[in-house]
């Protein structure tokens, strides 16, 4: 073979880059050495200079990792000024909301409170605060390498809330948006139907929401929104399960050190995602409305949960045996086109004449005698007529 492809067949176009990738790395970049510092303060009494070395090091692995295996520069010119301009225009919405003179943070509240709560964690005791200190570790970070003060320092740690929500988002859409339609001009759609919406929707309810919070000082309440967001962008994402899985159990533990009061909150999200993903798997496929086999309402019913699946006895054919029913063999012809597909097979194809099966395809369970073995009458295969179902001999 000459290795040249048949006329007619294409080659798909790579798809298009933006600056999504770049976008994952300056989150670990900044956030993972905080993470690891906190945790590991709270949780194990180290310094934090200790965490953040740890936190660090795992950053620039994944870092260099990634610089050396994947391929992360843009290559499409055009999405990735969108996406610089969605950040510019977060940015401005930001600072410069003219009812509020911007989200400047004044301090009140419980803002006194956290300036003596961080100064304990800091100093001498690593448990303060119940371990909520994710917050109190990144706004120390940010004053001890910028020099700032300790409010300014608060001012940081707020305006990181709506920045992370930003970059994650703006990174998820193009991964979104590619895998879905490996398009450049969809994902140019896409990012500029959300910069239309960044630039009307968060001035007058999410950032008025946030200001409103702060401005009393909740700065450890807000904070959560970081690894809420990054563990709903971080479970939706990746492909592989155990991945998912991964993801919801270190953004949990993340969570727990951030502020716990609303722990159970975080859990019965975790709980309603991976519900969702089990009930509906194809919603993590590249074309959750194209599949090999039938419709998406009969592949969402045929890989759904046990518990719906069990209600309809016909229902268990092809499907995972439970423990008090065990369905008898089915013939391999039933099994294509999906649950109702299954259910017309039954069905004779004209009067008198219709495929065999078997007792087990048909019954919810075999019957067994009082010693609990099944009888082989049971299994003797049956022949469905326009009359009825007799016994063939």
């Amino acid at each position: 073979m000459d290795g040249s492809r048949p006329p007619g067949l294409r080659v798909r176009d790579a798809a298009p880059r933006g600056l999504g990738a770049l976008f994952w790395l300056l989150l670990v970049l900044v956030l993972l050495p905080a993470a690891a510092a906190s945790v590991l303060r709270a949780a194990l009494g180290l310094p934090l200079w200790g965490g953040a070395a740890v936190g660090g090091v795992g950053a620039l692995g994944i870092t260099g990792w990634a610089l050396t295996r994947l391929r992360l520069w843009p290559t499409h010119l055009g999405g990735s000024l969108l996406q610089g301009l969605y950040l510019a225009a977060v940015a401005r919405v930001m600072l410069g909301i003219p009812v509020l003179d911007g989200l400047v943070s004044v301090g009140g509240g419980d803002a006194g409170n956290h300036a003596a709560l961080r100064m304990d964690f800091v100093t001498r005791d690593p448990g303060t605060y119940q371990g909520f200190t994710f917050f109190h570790t990144v706004t120390y970070g940010a004053q001890w390498l910028f020099g700032l003060d300790t409010f300014a320092g608060f001012r940081v740690g707020f305006y990181l809330v709506p920045a992370v929500l930003a970059v994650a988002l703006a990174a998820a859409l193009e991964l979104v948006a590619v895998r879905l339609w490996r398009s450049a001009r969809a994902w140019a759609v896409a990012q500029g139907a959300l910069l239309a919406l960044t630039l009307t929707v968060w001035p007058f309810l999410l950032l008025r929401l946030l200001h409103y919070h702060q401005s009393d000082g909740f700065y450890g309440h807000l904070f959560g929104l970081v690894p809420r967001v990054l563990a709903w962008v971080a479970y939706a994402l990746p492909r592989t399960a155990w991945v998912r899985c991964a993801a919801l159990a270190g953004f949990t533990v993340l969570y727990r050190f951030t502020y716990g009061l609303n722990l159970g909150d975080f859990l019965l999200m975790a709980g309603v995602l991976a519900l969702g993903r089990a009930s509906f798997p194809s919603a993590g496929s590249s074309a959750p409305w194209r599949g090999s086999r039938g419709s998406w309402g009969s592949r969402s019913w045929r890989q759904g949960p046990m518990p719906i699946r069990s209600c309809c006895p016909w229902a268990r054919v092809r499907q995972p045996r439970s423990p008090g029913c065990r369905a008898g063999p089915a013939d391999p012809g039933l099994g294509r086109g999906g649950a109702p597909g299954r259910a017309l097979r039954l069905l004779p194809r004209r009067a008198g004449e219709a495929p065999p099966v078997r007792a087990g395809a048909l019954l919810p369970a075999v019957p067994r005698g009082l010693d609990g073995v099944r009888h082989p009458d049971a299994l003797l295969p049956l022949r469905v007529t326009a009359q009825g179902a007799t016994m063939r001999r």
